[in-house]
């Protein structure tokens, strides 16, 4: 008995340690389309990436900017050398001389003089210098002058950034619209699933009904058979819908960076309103708002700039310099610190560089030409684009109202269906068919307004609204 105790209390402390997590497992995100939005925009890793080349030209605009001020460095150094400079002199050396005495004709007489005069020389060399040397120096140099080479330079890190920030709301829409038409396909797989659930219950009840009169020898086995022959067809319905949403879902929890496990559930309401906007309209949104148009845009003027930078390649240059050394030896030579500057006012001239500039301009010059045909052809396919979602979503929009009638036409045919029936006045087969036309008037329905909405998403990212 000790034992039976003793086990339960273990079966239920375990239970209690994995409750937590069983209720975490099955734990249901309830999402909305602004919601699921939101958490794609939030941890999408291509849109994370499209933010950090964002930050990557904003850093590109402090480097061109720099270019503006003058650059200050400082050095030090100490040099050892092997030998200290200096220079030699020869001085003379005063001494005695023993000179020879000579007769008026020449001849030596053997008699020596005493005279004073110089001996000989003594080389003394004079230090210039120390073998250590130490040198504290302060540099600047300025480009007074670069034919505007900086200043484009600088408009194009500008042009960089602006590029960076079109391509991010890029990458955006387009994810945008990947998440609305998942959305939507999840709210399609479930009303599908209902649908299919709703018209299983309808068969149920009409299997039942045929049973009843089967057994009162009313109708014939056939057409009893043929009533569960159908309903058997309508589980299968069920089972692919139940796989769709599955699917549907998966592929939605891919976009929102979630767990494949976790569970997630999409709202039941589908916001449905009419476009009043204009083809003409449209086409002008999207001229005046797609980022694809502007980062174009962007790119030609990119482009002009750099085709004026390769033009001032062979221009002269102006530059100013200097230096402020602190140093040992000083500027005189002696072994104590003393300081020294200098100022440079230097131009380069480029006379020659076996055509190197020519090429750069016209590469430049090609490169420029390329966005131009790039932009023309990107607007000719933007206004494809938007005349297609715009064209579908009207299509769709046409259809809604039909179909509207067709599902109120196709009830009321399913109720007199069941009476007449009931009474004996229509076969089984009747009676199916008219249940039949309703479930495929619903679904109808279901999927022209899924189109419908998916043609709008895609209309508004084609204008640049979403």
């Amino acid at each position: 008995m000790k034992i039976r105790t003793a086990l339960r209390i273990f079966l239920y402390l375990i239970l209690f340690l994995c409750l937590p997590v069983i209720i975490h497992g099955t734990e249901t995100n309830s999402l909305t389309l602004k919601d699921a939005i939101t958490r794609a925009l939030n941890n999408n890793k291509g849109i994370a990436a499209a933010r950090e080349k964002v930050r990557e030209a904003e850093a590109g605009k402090i480097i061109a900017q720099a270019k503006f001020f003058p650059s200050l460095s400082l050095s030090a150094s100490y040099t050892r050398l092997a030998e200290a400079p200096g220079m030699e002199f020869a001085f003379p050396v005063f001494g005695t001389l023993r000179l020879p005495v000579f007769d008026p004709l020449g001849n030596p007489t053997g008699d020596y003089v005493i005279a004073p005069g110089i001996t000989g020389f003594e080389t003394y060399t004079y230090s210039m210098g120390s073998e250590n040397i130490y040198t504290l120096r302060t540099s600047f140099q300025y480009p007074l002058f670069t034919w505007w080479k900086i200043s484009n330079a600088y408009k194009i890190a500008l042009l960089n950034l602006e590029l960076a920030k079109e391509d991010l709301k890029k990458k955006e829409n387009e994810l945008v619209l990947a998440v609305t038409e998942s959305f939507l396909q999840v709210q399609l797989a479930k009303k599908g699933l209902e649908l299919a659930l709703e018209s299983r219950e309808q068969l149920s009840r009409h299997v039942k009904q045929a049973e009843d009169l089967y057994n009162a020898g009313k109708i014939s086995r056939f057409d009893f058979l043929r009533t569960k022959v159908q309903l058997a067809s309508i589980n299968v319905q069920v089972l692919q819908s139940e796989n769709a949403l599955l699917l549907a879902k998966d592929m939605l929890k891919n976009l929102l960076d979630m767990n494949l496990e976790s569970n997630i559930d999409v709202s039941d309401e589908i916001e449905y309103s009419t476009c009043t906007l204009s083809l003409n309209e449209a086409m002008e949104f999207a001229l005046k708002n797609r980022p694809e148009i502007k980062a174009m845009d962007i790119t030609v003027k990119i482009a002009e700039k750099s085709l004026a930078i390769a033009k001032a390649g062979n221009k002269p240059n102006l530059v100013l310099a200097g230096n402020y050394d602190y140093k040992n030896p000083d500027s005189s030579g002696k072994e104590q610190w003393g300081t020294d500057w200098s100022i440079i006012l230097s131009v380069n001239i480029p006379l020659f560089q076996g055509g190197e500039n020519i090429g750069k301009v016209k590469q430049a010059e090609a490169q420029l030409r390329q966005a131009e045909l790039g932009l023309e052809q990107l607007i000719k396919g933007i206004n494809t684009e938007v005349r297609n979602a715009f064209l579908q979503m009207h299509s769709s929009q046409s259809l809604l109202v039909s179909q509207q009638e067709n599902i109120m036409e196709a009830e009321e045919a399913l109720k007199i269906a069941e009476s007449r029936y009931a009474a004996g006045l229509i076969t089984n087969l009747e009676y199916l068919d008219a249940q039949i036309a309703l479930n495929r008037a619903k679904i109808d329905y279901l999927k022209t307004l899924i189109n419908y909405l998916i043609a709008e998403a895609r209309l508004k990212k084609a204008t640049g609204q979403q």
